[in-house]
């Protein structure tokens, strides 16, 4: 989800206090994810909180939807 889509989402008429809690971690990890990806080595266990990390930005962002649907 891109930065101007979370804040769109974080701001829409009806948001409830769970949509909003979800985007700000969405948004936590997307700036954990670039950190790690800025990097230009990574160790194995930096790989594995990468794809950690990943794996959590996806269920996140499907949460996020749904509630959007909802709304």
């Amino acid at each position: 989800m891109s930065q101007e889509a979370a804040v769109q989402v974080a701001n829409s008429p009806g948001n409830a206090p769970e949509l909003e809690n979800l985007v700000h971690e969405h948004r936590d990890i997307d700036e954990k994810v670039a950190h790690l990806d800025s990097k230009p080595f990574l160790t194995t266990t930096d790989e594995a909180e990468l794809h950690r990390l990943k794996k959590e930005k996806l269920r996140l962002k499907d949460q996020i939807e749904e509630i959007r649907h909802r709304i």
